[in-house]
């Protein structure tokens, strides 16, 4: 998914914390993490070395058998948190919400919470699933039929960067669950102790890297909230680098590099992570410049900043593209 992330992951420790738990400015706890450890080099062990918190999200696709489960709670330590993502047959298959095949999904998904002991049950609904009356009486039905110790967090997609429908609100209030946002781009919704929080940004497909003013925008929101406990998980195609950078934000008040290098050296290091040529000033633009860079130690802009300045033609390689810009200022935002 990320070869750069499998490149940072030697840093991750020295980025993160001192403890498994992190102090911030909300008036509870920060649980930092990533949706999966799959693509993490190592595995769940090696994860749970660098972060305290994982959605599992293979859940989703196929429900696991229980000694995998088992495994995966024995594999890290005992103050490590997962989440857990409900079977896709409960939130995006087009029949009732609650009908016989749902409940039953749901209670698989009830007992996988209880041996990984996770906190939070994830129901992510499409795009495309509106909620009116009938389809929230469905839910209050499908949560009561399962004896459920996990907090329910329900991501209410067709509603994503504007206000629910006051039934659905209601409604998720009523059977306390947590109204699931993305920070980048909203606050939540249903008032609550507690904040579930997937971050995806404000890309297509996953393809997106939040910025240190989007990530410290998103920190904000949390805070004036003052939840007791505030769930952070990362989504997309950097979403450990993007992880351990807000980590030790949470920890320092400081964002990390997110390259060894600083200008056109750190330009080309994102190059180099998967840039294709020959390719055109816009391509490069639209497939890199979404990364980010580091102009300074402190000061990181979106490449494609640098980019923009090339001059409108088809470059054939990454020295070809650093001499172009080589004129540039390495500080110029």
């Amino acid at each position: 998914m990320d070869d750069a992330a499998v490149t940072f992951i030697p840093l991750i420790p020295q980025l993160l914390y001192h403890s498994r738990h992190l102090s911030c400015p909300m008036s509870g706890e920060a649980f930092i993490g990533a949706g999966g450890w799959g693509y993490f080099s190592g595995g769940l062990r090696t994860y749970a070395r660098a972060f305290q918190f994982v959605e599992a999200n293979n859940t989703f696709y196929r429900l696991p058998e229980a000694r995998d489960v088992a495994r995966w709670r024995q594999t890290v330590p005992s103050t490590f948190k997962f989440s857990v993502k409900a079977p896709r047959r409960i939130t995006h298959d087009g029949g009732r919400l609650d009908d016989p095949e749902a409940r039953e999904h749901l209670g698989r998904a009830a007992a996988i919470c209880d041996r990984l002991k996770a906190p939070w049950l994830v129901l992510e609904y499409p795009p495309w699933r509106k909620f009116d009356d009938s389809s929230c009486t469905a839910i209050v039905n499908l949560v009561s039929s399962v004896d459920l110790r996990a907090t329910v967090c329900i991501e209410a997609r067709a509603y994503s960067g504007r206000d629910l429908p006051l039934k659905l609100a209601k409604t998720m209030s009523d059977i306390h669950a947590i109204d699931v946002v993305d920070p980048i781009l909203q606050d939540p919704r249903v008032p609550s102790d507690q904040a579930y929080l997937r971050i995806f940004g404000k890309g297509e497909h996953n393809i997106y890297q939040p910025t240190d003013e989007e990530l410290e925008d998103a920190d904000d929101r949390t805070s004036r909230g003052g939840f007791d406990f505030a769930v952070f998980a990362f989504h997309g195609v950097k979403m450990y680098k993007d992880a351990a950078r807000f980590a030790a934000f949470k920890r320092t008040g400081i964002f990390p590099k997110v390259t060894k290098g600083e200008g056109l050296a750190s330009l080309d290091e994102v190059l180099k992570e998967d840039a294709k040529f020959p390719s055109s000033r816009d391509e490069l633009i639209r497939h890199q410049g979404w990364k980010l860079v580091d102009l300074a130690d402190s000061k990181r802009v979106r490449a494609s900043v640098l980019l923009k300045q090339l001059d409108d033609r088809v470059y054939r390689s990454r020295a070809e593209v650093t001499a172009s810009l080589s004129s540039l200022p390495p500080s110029k935002a």
